[in-house]
């Protein structure tokens, strides 16, 4: 795969050097034009997901598993709706 990011930068770079614009070059080539400024750039892959500060604690999961287990119909809004009322948000 690397391989083949780095054929798509020469080949941009070269029908630059024709006149051509990285936006028609890459349409052609079928390549978004974020990956391929990411990999010149020398970010070959994306970022990592960031994690989260506001991470659930033990209760609140507690919590949230037994309103699933009393009420297995319900769908994530009702369930946060009934946890909700219990005092934790």
């Amino acid at each position: 795969m690397e391989g083949q990011k780095r054929a798509i930068i020469e080949v941009v770079a070269s029908h630059r050097d024709q006149g051509r614009t990285v936006g028609e070059v890459l349409s052609s080539a079928g390549v978004a034009r974020s990956s391929y400024y990411r990999w010149r750039k020398g970010n070959g892959e994306k970022k990592a997901e960031r994690s989260s500060r506001n991470e659930l604690t033990v209760e609140e999961r507690r919590l949230i598993d037994e309103v699933k287990e009393q009420y297995p119909e319900y769908r994530h809004r009702r369930v946060q709706g009934i946890v909700q009322q219990r005092g934790v948000y």
